[in-house]
């Protein structure tokens, strides 16, 4: 890993890094696939590197050593054909690769079922929503964190106190 793509988590680096699996080289492969979406974030979930947007999209599976196993937690439900991901039972799919040549082939048909992935979750927060989420930059411009009492007075309430519902008498 010669150089660090900027989106890169620090933890999933260091489990590559530590990692001694025959077909590194392929897992990284299918990385850098998933983050060419830029709704797509990584991170360590269930000890493998795992893709997420607005929810699970898929994590690589260490254990298989033949191949490169990617599962698709909720692969059923991804809107669309993709010929990509095997499975017939329950919600997950896989994706099979043998080798770096077999991800430059798929890589296509992998960035597509990403793409649905994200897409589907776009539409189902709305228009309004998903342009918001898209827009959204760590920290506010205010400096404050959103829960903080500056926070509260920059959105109308001056008070800086948290709202209480009235709970009505019995």
């Amino acid at each position: 890993m010669a150089r660090t793509h900027a989106r890169h988590d620090a933890a999933v680096d260091a489990w590559f890094q530590r990692s001694n699996h025959p077909l590194i080289d392929t897992m990284l492969s299918v990385r850098e696939v998933f983050l060419l979406e830029p709704r797509v974030t990584e991170c360590i979930k269930w000890q493998s590197p795992t893709f997420v947007y607005e929810g699970n999209i898929a994590s690589i599976d260490p254990h298989a050593k033949q191949h490169v196993t990617v599962l698709f937690h909720r692969g059923a439900e991804i809107p669309g054909t993709h010929p990509l991901l095997d499975g017939g039972a329950g919600t997950a799919r896989y994706a099979r690769f043998a080798d770096r040549r077999a991800v430059a082939a798929e890589g296509a048909a992998l960035n597509s079922v990403v793409r649905a992935w994200c897409d589907w979750k776009d539409a189902a927060m709305g228009p309004t929503r998903a342009s918001r989420a898209r827009s959204i930059r760590w920290p506010p411009s205010s400096g404050a964190a959103p829960w903080s009492a500056a926070s509260r007075t920059r959105r109308g309430d001056p008070s800086g106190s948290p709202r209480r519902r009235r709970v009505p008498d019995l």
